[in-house]
């Protein structure tokens, strides 16, 4: 019984051994995707104004680079 058991806790430690220990996983990469949305009777101007305000505060901050619409 004392095999077993010591078995699987090797099993166990052997299986958290091989789980990535960063916060953000590799996939991560760096970069977010963002939806706007306004009412169905807004007008065309009135969300190119909303688009471009949105894009203007996210292009003006430190850590981003690139701003694709």
């Amino acid at each position: 019984m004392m095999m077993i058991y010591a078995a699987l806790c090797l099993a166990l430690f052997a299986g958290l051994s091989t789980l990535p220990s960063s916060f953000l996983p590799d996939e991560d990469q760096g970069y977010f995707m963002s939806s706007i949305q306004l009412p169905s009777d807004a007008t065309m101007q009135r969300t190119l104004k909303v688009v471009d305000t949105f894009e203007e505060e996210i292009a003006h901050r430190q850590a981003v680079e690139k701003v694709t619409l």
